[in-house]
C-alpha cells in the first residue's frame, strides 16, 4: 500500500492511493487522512482510486468515516478513478449514494 497526499489548492487534498487497501493497511492511512481532514481550512478531499487493486470493508468504512469528518465541517469528498472492483465493493455495502462516485474522473478534473 502507498499513500501520497497533495494539496491542490488551499482547501482541497488529493489522496492518491496505490495497491491493496484493506483491515491491514486502513490503520495507517486512516490517520493520515483524518489528520488531513481535521486541518484547518480543508474543505474538500479527493481520493483517488485508480491504482487501488482491492477494497474491503474496513477500507470502505475509512471513507465513510472520512465522509463524516468532512461532513461536520461542511466539508466534500469525492471518489475518483474507481475500477470495477472498487465501485463493487461500494455498491455492495450500499453506499454508492452516500459518497460522490465519478469513476471516470481523476484527481485533476
Amino acid at each position: 500500500m502507498h499513500l501520497q497526499l497533495e494539496r491542490t489548492s488551499p482547501g482541497e487534498i488529493v489522496c492518491y492511493l496505490q495497491g491493496t487497501v484493506d483491515r491491514q493497511t486502513v490503520p495507517a492511512i486512516r490517520r493520515k487522512l483524518l489528520r488531513s481532514a481535521r486541518e484547518t481550512g480543508v474543505s474538500q478531499m479527493v481520493v483517488d482510486l485508480a491504482k487501488v487493486s482491492a477494497l474491503d470493508t474496513a477500507a470502505v468504512a475509512m471513507l465513510v468515516e472520512l465522509l463524516r469528518v468532512l461532513a461536520e465541517k461542511r466539508g466534500k469528498l469525492r471518489l475518483v478513478g474507481l475500477n470495477e472492483q472498487t465501485t463493487k465493493m461500494i455498491r455492495l455495502s450500499r453506499l454508492d449514494a452516500l459518497f460522490h462516485l465519478d469513476p471516470h474522473a481523476t484527481s485533476g478534473s
